[in-house]
């Protein structure tokens, strides 16, 4: 992950940022922006140190395809 100085998509603060592919759950349509059931698109986002501790929850270990998840526990 390459860090950058730019706006943070979350908070919207100017941060040292990294850019991640995550999973969010929309309640709109992307071109009308009309509610619609619920669906889930990977975007592209910026995000900065502190919401990289909060949205970044699942852990992994492994190799070759053998892997395991958790999810982080709380501080």
């Amino acid at each position: 992950m390459k860090k950058t100085i730019t706006t943070c998509d979350v908070c919207n603060k100017e941060a040292e940022v990294v850019s991640v592919n995550y999973p969010v759950v929309f309640h709109t349509e992307q071109n009308e922006g009309r509610a619609c059931e619920s669906y889930i698109s990977q975007q592209k986002l910026d995000i900065c140190e502190e919401y990289q501790q909060k949205l970044l929850m699942l852990d992994g270990w492994g190799a070759q395809g053998y892997n395991s998840y958790k999810i982080k526990e709380g501080k």
